[in-house]
């Protein structure tokens, strides 16, 4: 498996810290970043990886 140059230490971080508070504002406040910016972590990541990281979608 190659490692795409997207999957960084800091998006790892910001990824943990959305896993451990459940919340993109509660991440960007520990990462000390914005909420788009975590958001935009996620998503980078989810394609580094070419997979879901989390379920961030509502419940219906």
């Amino acid at each position: 498996m190659l490692i795409d140059e997207e999957l960084t230490l800091k998006k790892l971080e910001v990824f943990l810290a959305f896993m451990r508070t459940g919340n993109l504002a509660r991440a960007a406040a520990e990462s000390q970043t914005s909420n788009v910016s975590v958001h935009r972590a996620i998503h980078s990541l989810e394609s580094a990886l070419r997979c879901p990281c989390s379920n961030t979608k509502a419940a219906t």
